[in-house]
């Protein structure tokens, strides 16, 4: 049985009465447990596998664990295309996007000291920021973006090219969950929620972009639109209060991992 059937053809879920659209795909739940498992896997390599390479000339390290940690690696970012859906969904329906957005910003800063002991292994570090702040900043060009919907004119065409390439500047600048010098997570992550927000009334032209913007971000990310493509647009939840819980889940997975480096 294929990893390609398993997440086009998920359990059937219980119908969601506040959605409507294709039913017993992926849930918004379903997709926010997958992702995090993709994160914890690439938490657990950078915190307990890679310490273990470090300072060893490339013919001392073993390949089989060298392997199974790159294998993590990759793995996690699968969750990439995963999240900036999600953060779509979020974007159209908040009834406040400043709320939104102030709480991600919270919970970024909430996360980036485990996550930096967790991934340098050492509490501050400027090589790569939690993906938490990629989420702010993708968030940030998509309201501005929608600000600028219905006026017309070239300077205003302008502008919004503009926007996304400061978004893409601010990821880069900031290495916004950058990983192996080869993977530009936040990057990434912006042009899926670009591709997600304004394609997604024809599904096939969605899944077609997205797949060549994941293949050039080094392919694996391209392997999570199999699961956008099987979703169900049900939220999945058994009360609204439930959906919170992922950020309390994400934040402890990063303090577990953060500890052995304390």
């Amino acid at each position: 049985m294929s990893l390609q059937w398993l997440l086009l053809h998920p359990p059937p879920g219980k119908p969601d009465s506040n959605e409507s659209g294709r039913r017993g795909g992926w849930s918004n739940r379903r997709l926010k447990i997958l992702g995090l498992v993709l994160l914890t896997a690439g938490q657990f390599s950078r915190s307990l596998l890679y310490p273990g390479f470090a300072g060893k000339a490339p013919s001392d390290i073993s390949l089989l664990p060298l392997t199974v940690a790159l294998a993590l690696e990759v793995t996690s970012w699968v969750a990439i295309p995963i999240y900036a859906w999600l953060l779509v969904q979020g974007f159209r329906h908040t009834r406040s996007i400043p709320r939104y957005l102030a709480r991600l910003v919270v919970f970024a800063a909430l996360a980036e000291v485990p996550y930096d002991l967790g991934t340098a292994w050492k509490p501050f570090d400027f090589g790569s920021q939690n993906p938490v702040f990629g989420l702010v900043v993708a968030l940030l060009v998509l309201w501005a973006l929608r600000r600028l919907e219905g006026r017309p004119g070239f300077a205003l065409v302008t502008l919004r090219a503009l926007i996304v390439l400061a978004g893409g500047v601010y990821m880069m600048v900031l290495h916004i969950d950058q990983h192996q010098r080869i993977i530009f997570g936040g990057l990434i992550m912006l042009g899926f929620t670009l591709i997600f927000n304004y394609l997604d009334r024809s599904e096939n032209t969605m899944i077609l972009a997205g797949t060549f913007w994941g293949i050039l971000g080094a392919m694996f990310p391209s392997l999570g639109l199999l699961a956008i493509h099987g979703r169900s647009e049900e939220l999945g939840y058994a009360k609204p209060s439930t959906r919170w819980l992922f950020y309390g889940l994400y934040l402890v997975m990063l303090v577990a991992f953060a500890l052995p480096h304390v």
